[in-house]
């Protein structure tokens, strides 16, 4: 991390990824006050709405790997159930 700068009006760290990459990061972002009043839990709790999007999503994944799959006659990975 370096610098202590401003982007676009903001006050911000400048930061070095693992990768390289730099980002900017805005200094209220390291604050305790920008968690508002986020609680930390033990256990990871996700929300009914977030389990059926994800549920969604793996099922259009699925889909589209059966359709690509059945076009290209590949075999199913070991353990699918279709």
């Amino acid at each position: 991390m370096y610098g202590g700068t401003s982007h676009l009006g903001v006050a911000c760290y400048h930061i070095t990824l693992v990768d390289g990459t730099r980002t900017a990061l805005a200094i209220w972002m390291t604050e305790a006050r920008a968690a508002g009043d986020a609680e930390v839990r033990d256990v990871a709790v996700p929300s009914r709405l977030a389990l059926e999007a994800l549920r969604s999503l793996v099922d259009e994944v699925h889909e589209a790997w059966a359709r690509s799959a059945s076009a290209a006659s590949v075999p199913p990975p070991p353990g699918d159930p279709s």
